[in-house]
């Protein structure tokens, strides 16, 4: 090898690709930037959340770049470390906004099964069977949820606790966790997120997530299934809740062919 090209140094080809990176992110023509902004883009759509439905904090990772298209990496990271602080406060902080659920009662049809885009294992729902969970669901002062589901579901309910900033709508609740066929939901947090006017909340096509870890370090927001919501103006002892039941969703045009009871 050539001693004269420097391909036989490590230092010397390290020093080569600390130059090319220095010119990718700081050339100010205009087809350099927008190169560096697709690479970054396409990076951060490697490591972010896939499905548009359930990335409502991890979205704005792209839309900040596709904004920024003059400013350094540098503070776009520190723009992104505030608004993932922003988005962590706890679900106890009260919000003004949100008086209008307070002492309301909605029946929740939890959809459990396998989403398209989801971030779930391979194996999880991947026979097409699905559980469906009726929820009844009382906002409280606080930010307090009491909560029950049907009959024949072995899944403890614990405390919950919700907040509303604007129109959207996010609440989460404890749960033991189950494992019927190859669907199941883990021990822990289950988190529901939809659209609310007022005292009026999105019917159909809500989403459910749970958060989980991959690589050992690495956070994530998965989806579980979507839920439907329904208002109920009796009180909460007086409603009976409908069964947990399971049922597949096949067939080339996604009809139900089974539909069976615990």
């Amino acid at each position: 090898m050539d001693p004269s090209t420097g391909m036989g140094d490590p230092s010397l080809l390290l020093i080569r690709v600390a130059v090319w990176m220095s010119m990718l992110f700081t050339a100010s023509s205009t087809s350099l930037v927008a190169r560096r902004n697709r690479f970054c883009r396409n990076f951060i759509s490697c490591v972010n959340w896939r499905n548009p439905r359930v990335s409502f904090d991890n979205r704005l990772h792209s839309e900040t770049l596709h904004r920024s298209s003059g400013r350094s990496m540098a503070s776009l990271v520190g723009e992104e470390t505030q608004s993932s602080n922003r988005t962590s406060e706890s679900y106890g902080e009260l919000m003004t906004t949100r008086d209008s659920l307070v002492g309301s009662t909605w029946m929740f049809t939890l959809d459990i099964g396998r989403e398209k885009n989801t971030w779930m294992p391979p194996q999880w729902a991947a026979s097409g069977r699905r559980m469906q969970i009726p929820m009844l669901c009382t906002f409280k002062e606080g930010g307090v949820i009491e909560s029950r589901i049907g009959p024949y579901l072995s899944m403890g309910i614990g405390e919950g606790n919700w907040r509303k900033v604007g129109n959207l709508l996010k609440f989460w609740i404890e749960i033991e966790g189950f494992e019927k066929f190859d669907v199941s939901l883990p021990k822990g947090k289950l988190h529901f997120t939809t659209n609310a006017w007022g005292n009026v909340l999105r019917q159909k096509g809500n989403v459910l997530t749970i958060r989980a870890t991959r690589f050992l370090v690495r956070k994530e927001w998965r989806m579980v299934g979507t839920f439907a919501a329904e208002q109920v103006q009796a009180n909460d002892e007086s409603v009976t809740l409908p069964p947990c039941r399971s049922y597949m969703r096949g067939g080339n045009n996604g009809d139900f062919y089974e539909d069976s009871d615990y």
